[in-house]
């Protein structure tokens, strides 16, 4: 009995300590190639007809979830992606590789199919970001439940990293920073505060009453204040890219 237990306790240790995040590379020499990736674990969202034809649903709500949840998994850890150097195009495309009740079973990282199937690889991390991002990327796939399915299926996910340079301009205001700063704000009527890595609807927005076209989309915002409406004269708001 106790041998028993024994065995059940090194086991359970050995499948939580398996190795769950691969580059592409690694994983293409080790476990599968991309395309024994897509007859193993079919892309989520294609289904099969009877005619053998390829239907696609959609499932953007389901990967902006994921990516929202992976964002926050790694802030409560005290690592912030967006404090990641910037370099050009810095995002790294991964897939998920997930079990029917939602236990991933690999994530891989660097690769993207381009047109014509043809693989693109992507390298943009330091070795010391890669480190962390790897080591963050093994807690959630361990951890995190993903969309339960029928059969085993991939899901494609692309995580940003550094802060997009904002140019300054007189016609509108692009980081919190400036907006608290200013010093004019019935002067202002664009707010473009996209892809600043926000996870709650900035306040700072209310100070501008005449505020024409405000710009959030691509952040981590989940809810919108009703006084929303207060801003009579906002005739665009994009809040498209946000859980």
């Amino acid at each position: 009995m106790n041998k028993l237990l024994l065995l059940l306790i090194l086991g359970s240790i050995y499948s939580f300590g398996q190795q769950k995040v691969y580059s592409y590379e690694k994983f293409e020499a080790e476990k599968m190639t991309p395309k024994e990736i897509s007859i193993n674990y079919p892309t989520l969202g294609l289904i099969k007809l009877e005619d053998s034809k390829v239907q696609t649903k959609s499932y953007e709500i389901d990967q902006r979830q994921i990516s929202c949840d992976f964002f926050k998994f790694a802030r409560h850890r005290n690592v912030i992606f967006h404090n990641f150097e910037y370099k050009s195009k810095l995002f790294l495309p991964i897939q998920v590789l997930v079990q029917p009740n939602g236990n991933a079973d690999y994530l891989v990282y660097g690769f993207q199919r381009g047109f014509n199937n043809r693989i693109m690889k992507f390298d943009s991390l330091s070795s010391e970001e890669l480190k962390i991002f790897t080591e963050i990327s093994e807690a959630f796939c361990k951890e995190y439940k993903f969309p339960k399915n029928n059969n085993k299926y991939n899901i494609s996910l692309s995580i940003n990293f550094g802060k997009t340079p904002r140019k300054v301009s007189k016609k509108s205001i692009s980081t919190i920073e400036i907006a608290q700063n200013c010093d004019q704000p019935d002067t202002v009527k664009s707010l473009m505060l996209n892809k600043l890595y926000l996870e709650n609807f900035p306040d700072i927005v209310f100070k501008f009453k005449n505020l024409e076209k405000l710009d959030l989309s691509d952040n981590y915002i989940e809810q919108v204040p009703s006084k929303i409406w207060r801003l009579k004269k906002l005739k665009f708001l994009s809040l498209s890219g946000n859980y």
